[in-house]
């Protein structure tokens, strides 16, 4: 075939040509071989630091072989760096099935550790693309499997940490993030290490901590100063350091540096991600039309990418902008944006969502109404522990006065 034959010919060279010569070995119908070579072109790939090509070929290594010919430590190295790339690519296709067959064969070998690091992989993967429940699934499982050993425990509240922060629930996150602290032993490696640093500093800087959330950071670029998608996430988390702050110029410089790094790497949903921020910003600033223009371009990329969360969520503001612009369907728009973010436990999102639909009814001039949702939004933020809301709240609500 044609694979075997580009096998033979690049001989010892033949790893970089890998995801070639896995497309020839996948079109001759060879699934084994080509999975093989998919799994040396994405390890290559997120090397390289080339994520959106390391997901999509982890993701074909793992759905072409067959999982009892292969030894479960090798599919749990290909799950965890699925779950590195996906990180910040957002997006995996069959995300459920692809980590159920490499969970499966990690039980069928009943070693533990590797069972809970399969399901600690999956849960990332999973919490990426937004699957929440499943992740936490994922997650819950792994500690029960963890039982007492630290190390392994540690694993989990790691990346069941993230997830919260994630989603923006900064309470939960930072009470985990606590019981990470006090448990002994190292890190598996700088890349962990960075990861929680990062979502350590995004949730102190969600509470009110600037300064502690500064200092992780700090610690963070020591760690992995050169790695260039580090340093863009990095950026994003500076930018939401100022916003949490609610410095908003600052946080507007910060996230276009984000989005600029972002797009250099290709990394979509993080252009996206930003692209939204910086709306939010703007809408803060009161600069209206700069606001719609940056929600414009984020719904274009998530709509074009399939990020369907990402893409409610810009509807959901455009809706608010709409409505303000005179627009009265666009109300129906925003409360159905907001009962998606219930309906799948986004918190952020759910967050947002009140907080646009009270500011709406406070510029229309409905009092009475915007007083109702500031309460309940009130006891939302001080929930999900997001102090520059919960300031929002307060700030408004004294305007009205409480009665």
């Amino acid at each position: 075939t044609a694979g075997a034959a580009l096998e033979a010919h690049y001989g010892e060279s033949s790893i970089e040509h890998a995801g070639r010569i896995a497309t020839h070995l996948y079109e001759a119908g060879d699934r084994e071989r080509a999975a093989t070579y998919f799994a040396r072109s994405a390890e290559r790939r997120l090397e390289s630091r080339q994520l959106e090509g390391a997901a999509r070929d982890y993701a074909r290594a793992i759905g072409l072989c067959e999982p009892r010919n292969r030894d479960p430590s090798e599919l749990a190295a290909w799950l965890s760096g699925l779950a590195a790339a996906v990180r910040l690519v957002r997006a995996a296709p069959e995300a459920v099935e692809l980590c159920e067959r490499v969970i499966a064969r990690a039980d069928a070998s009943g070693d533990a550790p590797l069972r809970v690091a399969v399901r600690v992989h999956a849960g990332r993967v999973l919490g990426a693309v937004h699957m929440i429940d499943l992740a936490r699934a994922q997650f819950s499982a792994a500690e029960q499997i963890a039982g007492t050993d630290d190390v392994l425990v540690k694993l989990v509240l790691s990346a069941a940490a993230e997830l919260a922060s994630r989603q923006g629930d900064f309470r939960r996150s930072l009470t985990l993030y606590e019981r990470l602290e006090k448990l002994v032993g190292t890190f598996g490696s700088k890349q962990e290490e960075h990861k929680t640093l990062v979502g350590l500093a995004q949730a102190r800087a969600a509470i009110g901590d600037r300064r502690g959330a500064l200092s992780c950071l700090a610690r963070a670029e020591r760690l992995l100063p050169a790695d260039a998608p580090s340093a863009c996430e990095r950026q994003r988390v500076r930018g939401l350091i100022d916003y949490f702050a609610a410095d908003h110029r600052a946080a507007s410089a910060a996230v276009e540096l984000a989005i600029d790094a972002a797009r250099h790497l290709g990394l979509t949903y993080e252009v996206a991600e930003n692209l939204h921020t910086l709306g939010e910003i703007f809408i803060r600033l009161d600069d209206l039309p700069r606001a719609y223009g940056a929600l414009k371009q984020a719904l274009a990329l998530t709509d074009e990418s399939g990020h369907e969360r990402l893409a409610v969520y810009c509807r959901t503001f455009l809706a608010f902008l709409d409505a303000v612009a005179g627009d009265r369907d666009a109300d129906k728009r925003l409360r159905e944006g907001i009962l998606y973010a219930e309906a799948n436990d986004f918190t952020w999102d759910r967050l947002s969502g009140h907080w646009l639909q009270a500011l709406l009814s406070a510029r229309r001039g409905a009092s009475d109404a915007a007083r109702i949702e500031y309460q309940k939004l009130l006891e939302l933020a001080r929930e999900a522990g997001n102090q520059l809301v919960e300031r929002d709240c307060e700030r408004a609500l004294s305007g009205f006065g409480r009665g």
